[in-house]
């Protein structure tokens, strides 16, 4: 549930449920219009980082994010303040943040601390032409108590195994996670990509200076029906597509085909990890603005190690 009380004060509480485990989602209260600093939120809250990211799951166009979304949490309790400027064509965000876990509670949160950062620009913005070209760049300082990281990742197919995984790295004393980020809108078809690399800071007193980790992607996808995707903000965004006509008398609803291809590079100094390219291959089709029914073919390199394909199939409808 969440919510707007007298046009600036806002609220939003999102439970997940998924595989037998209760987690706390968005839990937060905000207040928007402030003047010089747009909006601030204090609570367990999305860190600004990464476009796949920060897309709502019910707008992203493949049933799973893509490998890089592992190389740090999504949400983190803290406080964060975003802005819009120049009628929305340049945006910036920045939040302090507590380690919490997963779940947002503060009874697992420790002495470590995370400093996240992102500035976003519109270099094309023509919503009557269709036609968006967004770029950015995210930083994310992180520091645990004890010393230790870990990334692990599953195939974009979350029931998968992992196959790739650091284990834990001990006697770190911060991370420096840097993402940039591009998508482009150009009626019915689109492209969108992101790189993010990881430098993991060892001791002074170890022979090994820093641990460097990598993960990319780049997807692209039609509406062969003639829709195109539609942009929320910078901090929320791409959000909901309504077919030009809805499955029924009238029409078919939407169609959406996509392909993307990733990669996540998990082995440095002496830590071997492991290698992954996925590519996955998807059909959208959107009965009407609430309810789509997706498939997707993913299939998994994992470098010296071998392959794995997986088919999921979901229909959502979300209110």
């Amino acid at each position: 549930m969440g919510g707007t009380i007298y046009k600036n004060v806002e609220f939003k509480l999102q439970v997940d449920y998924a595989g037998g485990i209760t987690l706390i989602k968005d839990a937060y209260v905000g207040i928007k219009g402030i003047p010089g600093i747009g909006t601030i939120r204090i609570g367990n809250v999305k860190e600004p980082f990464r476009l796949d990211a920060l897309t709502s799951s019910k707008y992203i166009t493949f049933m799973e994010r893509v490998l890089a979304t592992d190389f740090a949490q999504e949400r983190n309790s803290g406080i964060i303040l975003f802005n819009d400027f120049s009628n929305k064509r340049f945006s910036a965000q920045a939040g302090a943040f507590r380690n919490s876990g997963a779940n947002g509670n503060d009874r697992d949160a420790n002495d470590g601390y995370v400093l996240t950062g992102r500035i976003t620009g519109l270099l094309i913005n023509n919503s009557e032409k269709k036609q968006l070209l967004h770029i950015g760049v995210g930083h994310s300082f992180r520091n645990t108590d004890d010393n230790t990281f870990k990334i692990s990742s599953r195939p974009e197919a979350h029931l998968g195994p992992k196959y790739i995984n650091t284990g834990v790295i001990e006697d770190i004393q911060h991370a420096n996670l840097t993402n940039f980020e591009a998508a482009f809108v150009y009626k019915s078809f689109s492209f969108q990509a992101e790189y993010i690399t990881g430098t993991y800071k060892k001791i002074d007193t170890d022979p090994i200076d820093n641990y460097i980790f990598d993960s990319y992607y780049g997807q692209v996808s039609y509406y062969i029906t003639g829709e195109s995707k539609k942009y929320k903000s910078s901090y929320s965004g791409f959000g909901r597509v309504k077919p030009n006509k809805n499955f029924g008398k009238d029409g078919a609803g939407a169609f959406e085909v996509a392909v993307r291809l990733s990669n996540s590079n998990l082995n440095s100094e002496d830590v071997f990890g492991g290698e992954q390219r996925d590519i996955t291959i998807g059909l959208n089709w959107y009965l009407n603005p609430v309810a789509r029914i997706m498939v997707n073919y993913d299939f998994v390199k994992v470098t010296d190690t071998g392959n794995a394909s997986n088919i999921q199939m979901r229909m959502q409808i979300d209110f």
